[in-house]
């Protein structure tokens, strides 16, 4: 369970992150997309929120539902 105060993912950021989406396509390599998505979004911060909470988050916006 992720506990953060204050933690909202603007409309924007919504946007930013839905751009890249993981498709699971046959050519899509989930491995790839992985290391994108910790790469990218390991520079996104939150004041009080940490790392984990942040991925959790985001994750699923990084992939089509």
């Amino acid at each position: 369970m992720v506990e953060a105060n204050n933690f909202e993912v603007s409309p924007a950021l919504v946007t930013f992150v839905e751009r890249d989406q993981f498709g699971g396509h046959l050519s899509d390599n989930p491995n790839v997309h992985l290391r994108k998505f910790l790469t990218k979004y390991d520079s996104i911060k939150f004041n009080g929120v940490s790392n984990d909470a942040t991925r959790w988050r985001l994750f699923p916006l990084f992939t089509e539902g």
